[in-house]
């Protein structure tokens, strides 16, 4: 896990060393390892490669980038994890390539002399880089299935920039922000999709399952857009109407979610779980607890064990039946304060809740504690229907069909499902709003150009469909973003079990029936984990996320120190609000907390 940057320019640009330069003092905490830039010539065009490490898989300096591949032909900076790279570099093997480090890199490289653009295809991971094919003369980026990790470009005639975070590139083209990424956001709490847009004009995102490439063999630069993976078209050729087998079904989502789980746990450093009240990741510590071979595993939890209106206690009790040990989190309100600022930081984009700042102190513990790789949760409720919106889509579809049996069932189901958080009926009401055509309605922005809803359906997939959108379209891609910039602000790198490809794939196709039922979502997972887990756990209804305390911290002096904030630089951000916005008033501690 690192960070990634580079440039191609004219041979007389003298600027390209300066942006690399600041490409790696900006990865500094997502690759405090080593650093290192590589110059290059290539089609009468100069390019230069930037790399900061995190040091995972072979920690010797065989493993660290810019790296070059056999014979030279290639050189890389690559940020992420091949998980599957032991099985790629047998095969590889078998086919004549030999390798020289233990690294996942290699056999990356390895990959691309012998499949091409193919390669990417094949590889189980999460990845954002910057290849450089010196016989194809051309630069390749390239962005893992689901965009788990980023990388940013800008192509004018004369010069390409690339980055892991877009900030060191704005700082050469213009820091102006994209009001429509900021509408969309305002309007549905979700800013980050599966396009190309992000946080600054002029500025794009190399989209999830896309190859952008940069021919070197011409008089100016351009950019060429290349998929090379559909979530829609997968699911579409594994949707089946079949009646499931229950028990089948159970051994099946158990073998795929254990199999990424134990190829997240490659690394030759240390690697802990994180750790909630919730069935996601629970079941993520409950199976790996069960291959952790005589080693006591370690998980860290956003909370107190006395602390009952937080996820300590039942966390303690998850930990004793699993005989893990926990590491609790639980920073005082000054402490939060400050790691808000951190976080924005971090950032570098708005976020819209106080869980965000509360990930940010939970890396931030795991980095102090020395511990390098966390497992996470993240993707659980997408790929098994764990959202309360899905029952009600459910209901909605049944509704309409006029299946009236069906209709009656899924609105009881729905019903139980609201009643178990009928205290939260404002967090409801506002997400209804979000998930409507027009969005939240009114913001404090100057109005600009309506954002599309963010659930483009695609067609032909029921009610799979609504998960597709959530993964590309809706809210994963911003959930993505939060999950990168907080773990690799704090030197860790955060692993995903519930996004490895097969799983996404077999879940989200899997019928609906395995995935809600009986009032609850993720039933299949339930399952799963109800030989390995408390039965409150299993059983709970109601959905939570990081226990914040925002009232708190405003007590603490948040509020007005974020009004003061925009006071001290009104002048330079009023044009992109509405003319009557006074900021004492949109931004009290009342609306802060709203």
């Amino acid at each position: 896990m690192c960070g990634v940057g580079g440039a191609v320019g004219r041979a007389e640009d003298a600027s390209l060393a300066g942006f690399t330069e600041a490409c790696m003092v900006e990865n500094a905490r997502r690759g405090p390892d080593h650093r290192a830039s590589r110059l290059d010539t290539v089609g009468g065009w100069r390019v230069m490669l930037a790399f900061n490490r995190l040091a995972i898989l072979d920690l010797s300096p065989s493993g660290n980038q810019p790296m070059d591949g056999e014979n030279n032909a290639t050189c890389i900076s690559f940020n992420g994890e091949i998980y599957n790279y032991r099985e790629l570099r047998e095969e590889l093997g078998a086919l004549g390539h030999r390798f020289r480090s233990s690294s996942d890199t290699e056999v990356l490289l390895a990959a691309y002399a012998e499949w091409g653009d193919g390669c990417f295809a094949r590889l189980n991971g999460m990845w954002a880089l910057g290849l450089l094919d010196r016989a194809r003369r051309r630069l390749v980026l390239a962005r893992d299935r689901f965009g788990v990790k980023p990388v940013h470009y800008h192509v004018s005639g004369a010069r390409c920039l690339f980055a892991s975070t877009p900030r060191p590139i704005a700082e050469v083209i213009g820091r102006e922000p994209d009001p429509v990424f900021l509408a969309r956001g305002a309007r549905f709490g979700m800013f980050d999709d599966n396009s190309s847009r992000c946080q600054y004009r002029g500025i794009q995102s190399v989209r999830p399952g896309h190859l952008v490439i940069v021919p070197l063999d011409r008089e100016a630069l351009a950019a060429e857009e290349w998929p090379f993976y559909s979530l829609a078209e997968r699911v579409a050729e594994r949707l089946s109407s079949d009646r499931p087998n229950v028990e089948r079904a159970m051994e099946e989502c158990a073998a795929l979610l254990a199999d990424a789980i134990s190829l997240r746990f490659r690394a030759d450093v240390p690697v802990a779980v994180s750790l909630s009240g919730g069935v996601d990741s629970a079941t993520v510590a409950a199976l790996a607890s069960e291959n952790q071979q005589g080693e006591r595993l370690v998980g860290f939890c956003y909370g107190h064990p006395d602390r009952p209106e937080t996820e300590g206690p039942v966390v303690a009790r998850i930990a004793a039946r699993l005989g893990m040990g926990v590491e609790y989190v639980w920073p005082a309100a000054e402490e939060m304060v400050a790691g808000f600022w951190d976080t924005l930081e971090a950032q570098d984009a708005p976020f819209v809740s106080g869980s965000t700042v509360a990930h940010f102190a939970l890396m931030r513990a795991v980095h102090r504690a020395g511990v390098k790789v966390l497992l996470g949760g993240q993707g659980g409720d997408e790929i098994f229907m764990g959202y309360r919106k899905y029952l009600a889509w459910r209901w909605l579809a049944a509704a309409r069909r006029g299946a009236v049996a069906e209709t009656v069932r899924s609105g009881a189901d729905l019903t139980r499902a609201l009643w178990a958080q009928r205290g939260q009926w404002k967090t409801y009401l506002r997400a209804s709003r979000h998930h409507g055509r027009g969005g939240a309605g009114d913001s404090l922005l100057r109005d600009t150009e309506v954002p599309p809803s963010p659930y483009r359906l695609p067609p032909g997939l029921g009610l799979s469909g609504h998960q597709v959108a959530d993964m590309t379209t809706g809210g994963l891609p911003t959930l993505l973003r939060y999950e990168d910039r907080v773990s690799m602000a704090n030197s860790v790198e955060s692993r995903l079990p519930y996004l490895d490809y097969r799983l996404v794939e077999w879940a989200v196709a899997a019928p609906v029936a395995l995935k809600l039922r009986d009032g609850f979502g993720k039933w299949i997972l339930r399952r799963v984990a109800a030989s390995r887990l408390p039965s409150e756990v299993v059983e709970d209804r109601a959905k939570r996320g990081f226990d914040v305390r925002v009232d708190e911290w405003m007590a603490a002096g948040l509020g007005r120190q974020i009004r003061n904030d925009l006071a001290a630089h009104w002048s330079t951000i009023r044009s992109y609000f509405a003319p009557d916005t006074r900021v004492d008033d949109a931004f009290s501690d009342r609306a802060l907390l709203r």
